[in-house]
């Protein structure tokens, strides 16, 4: 074999390789522990079974989106001291009419995804994940 055609081939199994890591790369997903995923295929859509935590392979061209199903807290607070922080850094408190007054509410919210049911919630939302779902409805509150 000449030179040529062992550096075509040296070349080729470079290529390859690259290739190999790319789409390697792109199918390798994590979920983290207290999450659930859930995928999303163009060809079949939502899968029914939710993905355990842990590192999975998935097709390439396949979405995943994570939901944390163990208990979360939310804090809605204009007190430094509920976000162990000594100076607030915005107004995170919700203003709420009543009887043409306002009222000011503090407020923290435990929350978790039921694991059996965050297909539905995937398909409900469009595709949000759970982080983007909950931003979205206490972004609407804050309004």
């Amino acid at each position: 074999m000449n030179k040529g055609k062992r550096a075509a081939i040296i070349v080729l199994v470079i290529i390859i390789a690259v290739i190999g890591g790319i789409i390697t790369v792109k199918s390798l997903h994590r979920v983290g522990q207290g999450e659930v995923g859930v995928v999303y295929s163009m060809k079949n859509g939502v899968k029914d079974e939710t993905m355990s935590p842990g590192w999975h392979f998935i097709n390439p061209t396949d979405k995943m989106s994570t939901y944390p199903v163990s208990q979360q807290q939310l804090v809605l607070s204009n007190n430094a001291a509920d976000f162990n922080e000594e100076e607030l850094k915005q107004d995170t408190h919700v203003d709420a009419p009543a009887d043409g007054g306002m009222v000011k509410l503090n407020m923290s919210v435990n929350y978790n995804f039921i694991p059996e049911r965050v297909t539905e919630l995937y398909e409900r939302f469009n595709g949000m994940d759970g982080d983007q779902i909950v931003e979205s409805k206490i972004g609407y509150l804050l309004r």
